[in-house]
């Protein structure tokens, strides 16, 4: 890898503001997010050397961080793609719930739905598994990291992706605990 892999959530919605789970439903992002794009494109400008490729989630919130990141100041890339391996996690019949909901449809407490996401996130009816995460995860990073050979890679991501990356980097494999929280 001669190239670095820059991983980024995508900035905050109003459904994270909320406390309710994502999954594969889409939110505006929040003024809030909207007002540190131009902090952000500034420090990305400063890190990720040109040329550089960019991956993005085909997730609207992901698409609409890039595009708040390009209107700051961020340098076009190279090339682009959108690769679905990049999406969040489905989390089925769970997604849309708040932290208390999703603590009595799984007879967890609060602190635990808050504290371990994995303890609950591939529990719901008609969600992903979490060998399904891993597949996915590991694959898509070993595609990334075949790309870093020409260059610095950009992705905008989701938390959860971005964990299990920062995961496979540092242990070579997807560990569950690393992505818990």
């Amino acid at each position: 890898m001669s190239g670095t892999l820059w991983v980024i959530r995508h900035a905050e919605t109003t459904l994270n503001v909320a406390g309710r789970a994502i999954g594969p439903i889409d939110a505006p992002l929040t003024e809030q997010a909207r007002a540190m794009a131009g902090p952000m494109a500034a420090r990305l400008n400063a890190l990720v050397v040109e040329p550089y490729d960019l991956w993005m989630s085909p997730a609207r919130r992901c698409l609409a961080t890039t595009e708040i990141l390009r209107a700051a100041g961020l340098r076009a890339p190279r090339c682009e793609r959108v690769d679905s391996r990049l999406n969040g996690v489905h989390s089925g019949d769970l997604n849309g719930l708040d932290t208390e909901s999703i603590a009595l449809r799984c007879g967890l407490t609060r602190a635990v739905v808050v504290a371990d996401v994995t303890a609950w996130a591939f529990s719901g009816r008609g969600g992903e598994t979490w060998d399904a995460f891993v597949s996915r995860c590991t694959a898509c990073f070993a595609d990334i990291v075949k790309s870093t050979a020409s260059g610095d890679v950009l992705a905008v991501t989701h938390g959860f992706v971005a964990r299990a990356f920062q995961s496979i980097t540092r242990t070579g494999r997807l560990d569950r605990n690393a992505v818990a929280s």
